[in-house]
């Protein structure tokens, strides 16, 4: 039986790029877990892919409870038909920068946020909200 050492090789190249982006996927998620900015990250239909700890904190929510809530949930009505427009514009891959946004807290205080589809290109995601 004849083996290639080329498809060796391509093995081998393939299992160190896998463990590297794994490695790089680690630490990513490790800065966005602990970073004190909130960061959340939406479906296109709105859902919450992912919130940070910081953005729990903030907003007044527990895990269990954004699995139930769409982004619209936690937008002012006064800033959901602007927010409408920038997240399709978003979803269809144009990027956002310099907009603010009126977010409710489950308390309802309401606070205001820097939003941006930019911060972390290639990621997918809605927005990265600053303090």
């Amino acid at each position: 039986m004849d083996y290639d050492m080329s498809e060796a090789h391509s093995e081998a190249d393939h299992t160190h790029l896998d463990g590297r982006l794994i490695e790089s996927e680690a630490r990513y998620r490790a800065v966005i877990e602990n970073a004190s900015d909130m960061v959340q990250s939406c479906r296109p239909d709105g859902s919450f892919e992912f919130v940070n700890p910081a953005w729990l904190e903030k907003m007044g929510y527990t895990e269990e409870e954004v699995k139930d809530l769409i982004v619209w949930d936690v937008i002012d009505p006064v800033s959901l038909p602007h927010c409408q427009e920038l997240f399709m514009r978003a979803v269809q891959g144009e990027t956002i920068e310099n907009v603010r946004a009126d977010f409710i807290t489950k308390d309802g205080r309401i606070v205001t946020r820097p939003l941006s589809n930019a911060v972390l290109p290639g990621i997918t995601r809605q927005s990265v909200l600053r303090r």
